[in-house]
């Protein structure tokens, strides 16, 4: 890999007409360097030519210097240097460039002297990749409103056996309009996934055939159905419902066959002995054993 350089000028002499001008730089340590290139520019770098082609010293001894006697118009001057190896591999980048402010001589150019045209500097500047375009995105849709939460979401025993009254307050679905509303019960730790969808399209809503004797729980959400699916809201707390178990019916005996029995044949006008034995067979049914 060539190394960049250290660039310095240093200005010898002017006398008269005759004009000397030192470039010097720190020496390129690898050991196939061959030669470099010393390049001027005098239009503040917006074009370089060619100075000289300099060998490398061996063994090498800093600083590198190299004379300009030729006649330099006065002015500013850029000045830079690109080290070369034996491959003739030019470095990509040049030296940082040293600047020099070329003084008119004190006797001017009597003899009309111009400045001779260098040979242009091959080196090109690698191309600017420009920048990629700035993409400037739309800003975010609004959020999408959401159902407000239920509210006195209440769940009590109804008046048949394994009856529930479901009772709230549905909410607005985001839009203004009324909210659906979900309602779903299981055994008590089934979970949202396992219950089974209630028929409540009102409320209070009466649901029949709840298991009884075991915990029950129940769970609402609001929701709201678009074109691109549901759009839900918050769900109620878990309600736990235990629903009791009826009453057994009550103990039937031999005694109260005979008392049924005796009842209803005394409802005949003539109850005879076949007509008691008739209704007691049918009372003997019901005796629990």
């Amino acid at each position: 890999m060539l190394r960049a350089l250290l660039l310095s000028l240093a200005l010898l002499s002017i006398t008269g007409e005759a004009f000397a001008l030192t470039v010097s730089w720190t020496c390129n340590p690898e050991p196939d360097m061959k030669e470099y290139r010393v390049e001027s520019s005098k239009d503040a770098g917006k074009s370089w030519g060619v100075e000289a082609i300099w060998p490398h010293p061996k063994p090498c001894v800093s600083p590198v210097t190299m004379s300009i006697t030729r006649y330099l118009v006065p002015g500013e001057r850029l000045f830079r240097v690109f080290s070369i190896d034996m491959a003739g591999n030019v470095a990509r980048q040049p030296s940082e460039p040293a600047s020099y402010s070329v003084k008119p001589s004190p006797i001017g150019n009597p003899g009309g002297q111009e400045e001779a045209a260098l040979p242009p500097s091959p080196y090109k500047d690698a191309p600017v990749t420009p920048p990629p375009p700035v993409v400037v995105l739309p800003p975010p849709p609004p959020p999408v409103p959401k159902p407000d939460a239920i509210k006195n979401f209440t769940v009590m025993k109804g008046g048949a056996a394994g009856s529930v009254v479901i009772s709230l307050i549905g909410p607005d679905d985001g839009t203004g309009k009324a909210a659906l509303i979900n309602v779903r019960t299981a055994a008590s730790g089934a979970g949202w996934g396992a219950m089974r969808h209630l028929n409540c399209t009102t409320f209070p809503c009466t649901v029949t055939g709840i298991p009884v004797g075991t915990p029950q729980e129940f769970q609402a959400i609001p929701f709201r159905s678009t074109p691109q699916g549901s759009v839900f809201g918050d769900f109620t707390p878990v309600l736990t419902l235990t629903l009791a178990a009826p009453p057994p019916p009550p103990t039937f005996t031999l005694k109260d066959a005979l008392a049924a029995a005796s009842k209803a044949c005394q409802a005949i006008k003539t109850c005879t002995a076949k007509d008691f034995s008739k209704a007691l067979d049918a009372q003997l049914k019901k005796v629990q054993p």
